[in-house]
Order: C-alpha cells, then structure tokens, then sequence
C-alpha cells in the first residue's frame, strides 16, 4: 500500500501568522482565517502520511498499539477525518502520492501587525524631475480601468494569468537612477488616476496597475500580497528590487507575504 500524502490546491497560498493559518483561493478571491483547532489540524495534514481504510483515513505507521510518535490530535480519529474530509470539500488540499509537496507557509519577519489598516492613494509629489505628458495620464489611467474591470470579471486568477502572460513576453533590465525618477513619477501618475477614476481604488488594483505599467516598461519588479490576523487584513503593494514603492516600509515585515508575484519568477 502506498502512502497518502496531503498538499495545498494549487489556487491555494497560505501563511502562518502567530500560528493560525490563512488561506487565500485566488480562484474566488477569498480569504479564509482558519481557527486554533483548525490551523493545527490543518498543518498536521500537510506533514505527515496517511493510509485510507475502512472510509477513513488513518496514520500510515501506526498499528492498533502503536502511534510511532503521531501527535495526539492525529490519533483522535474521528476528530481529525472531520476536518480532512472538509479540507477537502473546500477545495483547500488535495491527496497525492508523493512526499515532495509544495506546502510553503508564509511568515512574517516581525508579527505585530499594523496600527494603521487603511491605504488610499495620495496627490503628494514623490521627489521626481522628470516631467508630466497629459498622454501619460491617459495611459495610466486607461490601465487602471482594464485592471479593475479585470479584478471584477475574472478575480485574482484572472489577474495572475495576465500579468504572467504580460511578462513572458518582455525582458527585463538593470535599473538605473533614471529609472528611479521615472518610477517615482509613475507613482504619482498612478495616485491621481485613482483619485479621478469614478471608482474607489484599493490597494490591489493600484498595486497590480503599477506592475502592468512597469512590465510595460520591461522593469523587474513584484507584485506581493500580506495578511495579518486580529484584526485581519490583507494589503497588496509592489517591490521593486527588493524596497517597497509608494508604501509603508513596515509592510514588509509585519505582514506575512501570502502570494508573490514576480517578473523573475
């Protein structure tokens, strides 16, 4: 008999942010903080091999007197089947049959979470020389649009699957400190266009506008989203070589990166 390992859909990204699990399914653009209970037993699942016998699943090295080491909450049966099976029915984790899994859990460097939960776009000029062609502003927002009507039709997944196809097709280039100006504008370019737009902009649909735009441009850069728990929140911004652009620094590390999106990657 084969062993039956568990691993996470792959619409599925997680994070463990002061051991409890969040899940985003990027498939429904859906965020889900799972409990204690649940985030451990979920865990467990990811780490471990089962065999399914007799319509449950059970640890594959254990016998009737013995656990080999399995955690007690493994051995509650009819506890641990309960929360499989609805894994399972959510759509969170699969069965497979090898032990190399893509289970990465997301972290935050410093867990304490942000004081500050709310972001709008902002008309402060960011330190550029460059100037501004009114056509500029045409592209940005005519950017901004087809972002956030893609967001609406096609969710996350839609979003992911244009950004993908958009880089593929460029090649990227070293920065340099003409780019710097050029992306500090770009910003401010971007902060007014949502401010126009005749719709609220949050934090996605600007962030993934900025990496359509520099995609564009051929820039290396990424698109990360993070999450935090009570209160939970999640916030989307765009790295540039590793520094976060037009954001709170402290992003980084207080709020575990779920997904990341990168040209490199």
């Amino acid at each position: 008999m084969n062993p039956i390992y568990f691993q996470l859909k792959n619409h599925i990204f997680a994070a463990n942010y002061r051991e409890q699990i969040i899940l985003l399914d990027t498939t429904n653009n859906e965020y889900f903080a799972l409990g204690k209970k649940a985030s451990k037993y979920i865990l467990l699942a990811l780490s471990y091999r089962f065999k399914f016998e007799n319509n449950e699943y059970l640890p594959f090295d254990a016998t009737d007197n013995n656990s080999f080491g399995y955690p007690a909450e493994i051995n509650n049966l009819d506890q641990f089947n309960k929360y499989i099976i609805n894994f399972l029915k959510k759509n969170f984790i699969e069965s497979c049959i090898s032990a190399k899994r893509k289970n990465n859990f997301a972290i935050a460097a410093v867990p304490l979470g942000l004081s500050k939960i709310e972001w709008v776009p902002t008309t402060e000029k960011k330190g550029f020389s460059s100037k501004i062609r009114f056509l500029e502003y045409i592209e940005a927002l005519l950017a901004l649009i087809k972002i956030h009507s893609l967001i609406r039709r096609k969710g996350l997944q839609g979003l992911i699957e244009l950004l993908n196809t958009f880089k593929n097709k460029t090649s990227k280039f070293v920065n340099t400190p003409d780019h710097n100006d050029e992306i500090k504008k770009l910003c401010y370019i971007l902060d007014r266009a949502s401010i126009v737009y005749f719709k609220k902009t949050s934090c996605l649909p600007w962030a993934a506008t900025l990496v359509y735009l520099l995609f564009k441009r051929s820039l290396t850069c990424d698109l990360v989203i993070g999450v935090q728990t009570i209160p939970f929140y999640a916030h989307a911004w765009v790295e540039l070589y590793g520094e976060v652009l037009n954001d709170n620094p402290e992003i980084q590390e207080r709020l575990a990166p779920i997904f990341r999106l990168s040209f490199d990657s």
